[in-house]
């Protein structure tokens, strides 16, 4: 895999790209928090590679060594490749294009979250959500309903058409955090498998059994928190 010299880059406009917060995510799940919801990861192969640019080219130097390329061996990059400035913003820009102008075989749409532009929400004819998207990069979160799964799945054969799209299961570990799912719909959030590496990492120092990490006490969720995002 080829990574360029961002720092040496020249050419690009923005360069910024929305991600989630971690209130949100958690109130996310609590919104999830029953039986008829599915929560899964998805994850997005090769997300810079295959992202184009917008409108334009890059001309760039390849590396010193490569066969058939000499001192004078100019490329014309048409797709972002890792370590430029703007490939994050191209491949966002692209994944909320894709997924704003679908439209599913009931005629529903996406919308972006009114907080935090990473979210993206379904809604029914009733005006009641259904599918819930969340991406950090190409990691996406997919929360939908049981009786409402068409529209994930239709959503994801439309991502298809620019990335490869792996199903990695219900969700357990998302931004370094670990996630537990109980019989009852009900989430578990915990930091254990940081704190398990760093435990391993520093193992020269004896430390205690560490018990599970409940969220904080004093952090309610209600249906107008939910209403903040969307």
């Amino acid at each position: 895999r080829l990574v360029f010299d961002g720092s040496k880059q020249k050419a690009y406009e923005d360069t910024f790209s929305p991600t989630p917060s971690l209130p949100m995510i958690r109130t996310l799940l609590a919104e999830c928090c029953t039986p008829d919801w599915e929560v899964r990861h998805k994850d997005l192969g090769n997300a810079f590679c295959a992202t184009p640019l917008e409108g334009r080219s890059l001309y760039v130097k390849p590396p010193s060594g490569l066969p058939g390329t000499t001192e004078d061996t100019i490329w014309v990059i048409k797709k972002t490749v890792y370590g430029l400035k703007d490939s994050n913003r191209a491949f966002y820009n692209l994944l909320k294009k894709t997924i704003l102008s679908f439209t599913s075989t009931e005629k529903i749409k996406f919308e972006v979250g009114t907080a935090e532009q990473c979210l993206f929400i379904a809604r029914d004819k009733t005006g009641k959500a259904v599918t819930y998207i969340v991406g950090y990069v190409d990691d996406l979160i997919v929360a939908d309903r049981s009786n409402q799964n068409h529209v994930s799945t239709q959503i994801m054969e439309c991502i298809q058409k620019y990335w490869k799209v792996s199903d990695e299961g219900t969700l357990t570990r998302y931004l370094g955090v670990h996630f537990t799912r109980d019989v009852n719909g009900g989430w578990t959030v915990d930091n254990s498998p940081y704190i398990t590496q760093a435990k391993e990492k520093f193992d020269q120092y004896p430390l205690p059994t560490l018990p599970q990490i409940p969220m904080p006490t004093d952090w309610h969720v209600t249906p107008s928190d939910w209403d903040d995002y969307t």
